[in-house]
């Protein structure tokens, strides 16, 4: 298994969170949570943290994320939620950004598995030397 370089959770002790290492791939920077939600009895979110280095190729991290994807699928999970640094870029995720072709592969993936692109801003700024 891939040492996890630059993913963390937190979580408050009184969280219900439970860690699914068996199911995060070998070769990827991604771990994947199993979260009890508040005051709902059985009902479970299903987080995936998510790394992907600019030279790892994307079509390879999708069927990584695609086996995790088909995990979760029979689980029953109420919400499903993969969130991390993808090093893609797409216009139509902020529209400062000039569109990059893993950004383009990334959305025809998300859009085949039914998933959608919440974040619609920079996350990250470089600030300028003075």
């Amino acid at each position: 298994m891939l040492p996890i370089a630059g993913l963390a959770l937190y979580a408050t002790n009184d969280t219900n969170v439970k860690r699914l290492p068996d199911i995060e791939p070998t070769d990827s920077e991604i771990m994947c949570f199993e979260y009890q939600l508040p005051n709902k009895l059985n009902k479970f979110a299903f987080l995936c943290l998510c790394y992907r280095p600019k030279e790892r190729d994307i079509i390879d991290f999708c069927a990584d994320i695609l086996d995790i994807m088909d995990y979760t699928s029979d689980k029953g999970y109420y919400n499903i939620m993969f969130i991390g640094d993808f090093n893609c870029k797409l216009r139509d995720w902020c529209p400062t950004d000039i569109s990059n072709v893993q950004g383009e592969i990334l959305k025809a993936f998300l859009d085949q598995n039914g998933y959608d692109q919440l974040v619609n801003f920079p996350t990250r700024f470089d600030i300028p030397n003075n």
